[in-house]
């Protein structure tokens, strides 16, 4: 009886290059999806970080309006941006370290018999060089 030889069998070196290159675009694809969600997650919280604080600048002029007899110029008329911290202490836009430079800037916009301000917060985006912000406005009850 004759023996058979059996021819090896396995994958050749094109199969297999073939298949790395397949995986490698897989792999690819899935971190570029990663990694866009991981910006827009990030832009997300850089957006509600600002919001807070502009929310924080509206309570602020809204607090400090009634309790400040007389009414101190920025609600009697247009001022240059101005920002007011805690202690209700009025002075140029302020500047906030959170990893990120917030800067908080108020304008009191409006006619002479309305009080209206603008709470504006920007920061370097992370996503390219511009500036992203946040803008609110607060009209004060006279």
């Amino acid at each position: 009886m004759k023996k058979r030889r059996s021819k090896p069998t396995g994958d050749t070196i094109v199969e297999v290059l073939i298949a790395i290159a397949i995986v490698a675009l897989v792999l690819a694809g899935a971190y570029r999806i990663a990694s866009h969600s991981l910006q827009a997650v990030r832009d997300a919280e850089e957006h509600s970080i600002a919001l807070k604080y502009a929310q924080g600048q509206m309570e602020q002029l809204q607090s400090a309006a009634p309790n400040m007899p007389p009414p101190p110029t920025i609600f009697t008329t247009p001022t240059s941006p101005f920002c007011m911290d805690s202690s209700g202490t009025i002075g140029g836009p302020c500047v906030i370290t959170n990893g990120i430079d917030y800067t908080i800037s108020d304008t009191r916009v409006g006619s002479a018999t309305q009080a209206v301000f603008k709470v504006q917060v920007t920061w370097p985006s992370i996503e390219d060089s511009s500036i992203a912000q946040v803008s609110l406005s607060y009209k004060l009850d006279n």
